[in-house]
């Protein structure tokens, strides 16, 4: 029951991040009908703007929640690009550096680290930007996504989420989330660590083997 219980709780979060961008896609469609208005330019934008964000939103939760494309999961550049589109157009930016994208990055790790950026976008409800980092740590890595902008920080929800022993029965589609990044970092057989460096940067790492 609690594989069903989350696969609801994770749909019920993807639906819910589509629903935006596919109504926009809608409403700029209506726009284009309506000829007379004079606003096709602009209606043809908003359904251009809307369709990139859809399919963004589509191909980042597909490797960061499904099993596809196993070999592209370890690809940096591939992974840097999903998560540029899914933030594309919004108020947090991705820096994510040349030479960490060099790196080899450890089997399992890509997955997480794309779940992590989305846990450090969620904690940054005015903006800024999410930078990504791995560093060789003995026969691993510790890779991390630290949030940096004004009032950084998690809601309580989500720090209940990635809680060790948090309940499934107690999650929504707000914060399902951070549970599921916590399961995956469980998967690799460590945790998510999250550190407050200062008021406006929170860092979410993990040590990954090798």
């Amino acid at each position: 029951m609690n594989d069903i219980r989350l696969t609801e709780l994770l749909c019920s979060k993807l639906c819910h991040d589509l629903v935006g961008p596919v109504g926009a896609i809608g409403n700029g469609m209506e726009l284009l009908a309506e000829e007379d208005l004079g606003m096709s330019d602009e209606a043809l934008e908003l359904t251009a703007l809307s369709t990139r964000r859809a399919s963004a939103i589509l191909q980042f939760y597909r490797i960061a929640y499904g099993l596809g494309q196993t070999e592209r999961r370890q690809d940096p550049n591939f992974l840097a690009e999903l998560a540029e589109g899914v933030l594309e157009g919004g108020r947090v930016s991705l820096d994510w550096p040349a030479e960490a994208k060099a790196m080899v990055w450890p089997e399992g790790s890509g997955k997480l680290i794309l779940n992590m950026i989305a846990l450090a976008q969620e904690a940054l409800p005015t903006g800024g930007t999410v930078r990504v980092a791995i560093t060789e740590k003995g026969d691993g890595a510790e890779i991390s996504a630290t949030a940096e902008g004004k009032g950084v920080a998690f809601s309580d929800a989500t720090l209940e989420a990635l809680a060790e022993g948090a309940s499934l029965q107690q999650l929504t589609p707000r914060n399902v989330h951070g549970y599921f990044t916590m399961l995956l970092s469980q998967r690799l057989g460590r945790r998510i660590e999250i550190t407050s460096l200062d008021q406006e940067r929170l860092r979410l790492s993990a040590q990954i083997p090798g």
